[in-house]
């Protein structure tokens, strides 16, 4: 996967920030940071294994509250790898900022 990086400069829904393509079994883990300033928003996300009809809260556990930040910091994740369809769609939502400057960076752990 293709590092990239995301910036918010306004609160927004449903940004695109990363594609996992699920034919190479490297990209099933990813590492998500976020720095900069939040301007007083809550950064969340959420993916999507059908192009982005439906979302999924990423979460610290199966059973575990979304992840949420509201300062710098990261974090890795396990994508699914159950997923048929191709490529995982990674979206960020980052609401209430005022006049945030943030960025969101996705790797792959071997390439962070």
């Amino acid at each position: 996967m293709a590092v990239t990086t995301t910036n918010f400069d306004a609160s927004a829904t449903d940004t695109l920030i990363g594609t996992l393509n699920q034919d190479r079994p490297s990209e099933s883990k990813v590492r998500i940071e976020a720095y900069g300033d939040f301007g007083g928003g809550t950064l969340t996300f959420s993916y999507s294994s059908n192009e982005g009809t439906s979302k999924i809260p990423l979460n610290v556990s199966v059973n575990g509250s979304a992840i949420s930040m509201t300062a710098a910091e990261g974090f890795a994740w396990d994508a699914p790898i159950e997923n048929d369809e191709g490529a995982i769609l990674l979206y960020a939502t980052l609401s209430g900022a005022t006049s945030p400057d943030l960025n969101v960076k996705v790797s792959n752990p071997q390439d962070a």
